[in-house]
């Protein structure tokens, strides 16, 4: 495992997202329970995995408590990340949800409070009142954000005066425009945690127009029958190089990712197996040809005609200016 800093702290290139801890889209009460979060935990740590990154949206609040009760079991100490709601945002709003947070993981400070989501509503000066008194209470580490455009992060750290030392994007081979658009913040007091590593799933090769995953993912533009034709080149590449490295699919995804300058993954995991094989791309070294060819087929890829959903068109508008 590799790691790097931030803050103060050092923290493993692969973390591991919980958005399926607690939420029944993703196989919550089916695929995965409240047994199986200690074991996820326990691999993470055996990995070398040692961050963790949870929100009060994912399950209403189910994700922090499940992790909450894990902690209390768990042998090893984690980087704690966790995210305000965007209609959390008013100072007040901002102390309050992080109470809650800090009540729900059973702990009294978390490493890194980010901002879900910019909120156009109401004024970024005010937001950042609630997380200087977070800061200066010890309830939190570090302040991040999360779909922020470039802008958008400086701006808030201005507001809030001191370093805001990460901000949480969307970014994989399917959507890679996200560390260009970042890469001027990027140094060595700021790095991007790039949620969906494998695209919810598309980029670890187990779904085609036959094989689908269930829940939420069904609805999602990437997954309709129309556009694993145009996946079908990204995973032609990417199979040659895992192949090369006897590495998966999925392995390959990830090295991508975390190949960059300052960019740390935080793929999910419903499995021991799966949080091991995640670990596992951090030492996987693609040569500058393989990053070069991978990065041209991700470039030409073009996802299918679809309408776009509302949280496409949030995101879109506030991942920008």
């Amino acid at each position: 495992m590799r790691y790097l800093k931030l803050g103060g702290r050092q923290v493993s290139v692969i973390g591991l997202g919980a958005w399926q801890i607690g939420t029944k889209s993703w196989g919550w009460g089916t695929e995965l329970g409240p047994k199986d979060v200690v074991s996820l935990l326990e691999a993470a740590s055996e990995a070398g995995i040692n961050l963790i990154d949870t929100a009060e949206l994912y399950g209403q609040g189910e994700s922090e408590r499940q992790i909450g009760l894990a902690l209390k079991r768990a042998i090893n100490s984690f980087v704690i990340a966790s995210k305000v709601s965007p209609w959390n945002l008013r100072g007040q709003s901002v102390y309050n949800a992080a109470s809650g947070s800090l009540e729900r993981l059973g702990i009294r400070h978390i490493d890194l409070y980010q901002l879900h989501a910019a909120n156009p509503f109401i004024p970024i000066k005010g937001t950042m009142k609630g997380i200087k008194r977070l800061l200066a209470e010890g309830k939190i580490g570090y302040a991040g954000v999360s779909n922020f455009s470039l802008n958008r992060w400086q701006r808030a750290e201005k507001a809030l005066g001191t370093t805001i030392v990460s901000n949480q994007m969307e970014y994989n081979l399917l959507r890679p425009n996200n560390y260009h658009h970042m890469k001027p913040m990027l140094d060595e007091n700021h790095l991007m945690i790039a949620y969906s590593p494998l695209g919810m799933g598309l980029l670890t090769g187990k779904y085609d127009c036959i094989n689908k995953p269930f829940g939420s993912r069904q609805s999602s533009p990437e997954f309709t029958s129309g556009n694993y034709a145009n996946v079908r080149r990204v995973m032609e590449v990417i199979r040659k190089i895992a192949k090369s490295h006897s590495a998966t699919i999925s392995q390959i995804s990830l090295a991508w990712v975390v190949a960059r300058d300052r960019v740390i993954a935080i793929p999910g995991a419903k499995s021991i197996a799966q949080v091991k094989e995640n670990a596992e791309a951090a030492d996987i070294h693609l040569t500058a040809i393989e990053i070069n060819q991978l990065d041209e087929v991700s470039q030409a890829y073009k996802q299918s005609f679809h309408v776009p959903r509302p949280f496409e068109i949030y995101k879109w508008l506030f991942t920008r200016g």
